[in-house]
C-alpha cells in the first residue's frame, strides 16, 4: 500500500463501504499501480454498484475534437450508480464530459 501513501492502519478508519471498494480494487492490481478495465466486473461488486461510477478514457483525433476540448481526450460515463445519480439529480450513464455544460472542458465549476 505503500505507493499509495496509505498506513497499514488506515483501512481501520475507513467506512465499510471504502473499505470494500478498496479491497476489491487491491485484489485486482496485482503488483500493477491500478486494474486494466478488463479487471473490472461490476457485477463482482453488485453491493456497492449504487455508489460506483466508472468512466470510459475517450481518445480523439486532432480532427474529431470539438472546438475547445482538451489535450484530444474526453471522458465518458459508462456507469453511474443509482445513489450517485439520485444525488447528483441526473442519470449522466452514456453521456460525455464534453455534452454536459458545466463538466465540459473550461469550465470552472
Amino acid at each position: 500500500m505503500s505507493e499509495l501513501g496509505l498506513s497499514p492502519d488506515a483501512l481501520l478508519f475507513m467506512p465499510l463501504r471504502i473499505r470494500q471498494g478498496f479491497s476489491y480494487w487491491q485484489g485486482l492490481r496485482r503488483g500493477r499501480l491500478m486494474p486494466a478495465r478488463r479487471d473490472v466486473d461490476p457485477l463482482d461488486i453488485g453491493a456497492l454498484l449504487p455508489n460506483v461510477v466508472l468512466l470510459d478514457v475517450i481518445h480523439q483525433l486532432a480532427s474529431e475534437q470539438d472546438q475547445g476540448s482538451s489535450a484530444g481526450l474526453d471522458f465518458r460515463f459508462r456507469l453511474v450508480g443509482t445513489d450517485v445519480a439520485a444525488r447528483s439529480a441526473r442519470d449522466y450513464t452514456g453521456r460525455r464530459l464534453a455534452d454536459i455544460p458545466h463538466m465540459a472542458p473550461g469550465t470552472l465549476f
